[in-house]
């Protein structure tokens, strides 16, 4: 009669310092998952841990915090000031360019053109008067 081991071979020949070996291994490999699950199911020290690891996380960022609003704010004004400074330049020649008395006239045009706006006889009159037309 053979015996078949854990691994599904022949102990038949196996000596006995063998399996004694074989089986304090198993007893070691059965201790760790026991270990293991033990650890899984402690809840309390595993919630410990996670608190202690998300105080540390808060800490770390706090400190990085503080060290950035040490550092001066310099590109941001700048931008600011070069943004309003380019819309100041266009703003003035937008309106440099709609004073022109062609503008103007297209622009008396348009409230003639279209009766639904009010004044447009007003307008009318006015173009009329300022183009001889």
């Amino acid at each position: 009669m053979s015996s078949m081991g854990p691994a599904g071979g022949n102990t038949a020949g196996a000596s006995m310092a063998e399996l004694r070996e074989d089986i304090a291994e198993t007893r070691q490999d059965l201790g760790g998952t026991v270990e293991a699950l033990a650890d899984k199911a402690d809840v309390k020290s595993r919630a410990k841990k996670s608190a202690k690891e998300t105080a540390d996380q808060m800490r770390d960022s706090a400190q990085d915090a503080a060290e950035q609003a040490k550092r001066p704010r310099v590109w941001g004004p700048a931008a600011a000031g070069l943004a309003a400074l380019v819309g100041g330049v266009m703003f003035v020649r937008w309106r440099k360019a709609r004073n022109t008395p062609q503008r103007r006239a297209v622009r008396a045009w348009h409230k003639v053109a279209d009766p639904s706006q009010r004044g447009a006889e007003r307008a009318w009159r006015k173009a009329k008067d300022r183009f001889g037309r």
